[in-house]
């Protein structure tokens, strides 16, 4: 396999992305409003955006969201959003996206 990185998402990275969810909810979401969205997530400090690439191509994304809550008293992290394109699939690669967001989730603790 070619050499795999992890990386913030990045702007540049919004159509494989959107893409990788429209597979993952089974249905073509509607373009501007996931846009909008996505950019104003990659701004906010508690949500983090990780992809998955290969010779440049985005293969996986993860997204954490990092909250507060009442019935944990505490702040908790969420994976939203895990997801490997079928090519890549069996290879650990969404392992890696996970332990990266885990060094992520234990640092904001």
């Amino acid at each position: 396999m070619e050499k795999l990185v992890i990386r913030k998402a990045k702007k540049r990275d919004f159509n494989e992305i959107y893409f990788l969810i429209s597979i993952l909810e089974e249905i073509e979401l509607d373009k501007d409003s996931f846009k909008k969205i996505f950019l104003k997530n990659l701004k906010d400090k508690n949500i983090f955006y990780k992809v998955a690439g290969i010779d440049k191509k985005v293969i996986g994304f993860i997204s954490l969201h990092i909250h507060k809550h009442l019935h944990h008293a505490s702040q908790v992290g969420e994976i939203v959003e895990l997801i490997i394109s079928s090519d890549y699939r069996n290879k650990e690669i969404g392992k890696k996206l996970l332990l990266e967001v885990e060094k992520i989730a234990t640092k904001k603790k």
